[in-house]
């Protein structure tokens, strides 16, 4: 069944906000941590502010969120144009929430708040999980419609 175009707005806006909504308020909830750290085993929660892009890489802030507003703008297209509901969408949505997360960070701090740290991997927040956890949707979702048209 092919959603229609009130469908996907209305999939695209709930999804977006909710994803966005928590994501937020872990980072709020967390905020305690930039006075004092916490571990357990190898996840430690810690206060880091990104001033940068993923995985830390320096970027200045105007270059990254235009890069960031581009990929977004791109990924809703991709999104719009999806004929039907698979894990290609799904990870479209989770990836979308989390770029939207992390740019209103951006906007509104001139940072991202990123507060896990496990072993040898860059600091990150849920955000940062929701959008690799949406681009191994798009990839499973990608290979799945090897054989349908997406």
């Amino acid at each position: 069944m092919n959603p229609t175009n009130r469908q996907k707005l209305t999939a695209l806006i709930s999804v977006v906000v909710v994803l966005t909504l928590i994501d937020q308020w872990t980072k709020s909830a967390l905020s305690w941590l930039e006075f004092r750290d916490w571990a357990w085993g190898p996840v430690q929660l810690v206060w880091y502010k990104n001033p940068g892009i993923a995985f830390s890489i320096p970027l200045p802030s105007p270059i990254a969120m235009i890069l960031i507003v581009c990929l977004l703008i791109l990924l809703i297209v991709l999104f719009w144009r999806v004929r039907r509901w698979n894990w290609y969408r799904l990870g479209l949505l989770l990836t979308i929430s989390g770029g939207f997360s992390n740019l209103w960070d951006k906007i509104n701090l001139g940072h991202v708040r990123d507060f896990v740290a496990i072993g040898w991997l860059p600091v990150f927040n849920l955000a940062d999980v929701m959008i690799c956890a949406g681009i191994v949707a798009i990839f499973i979702g990608l290979t799945y419609a090897k054989s349908k048209k997406i």
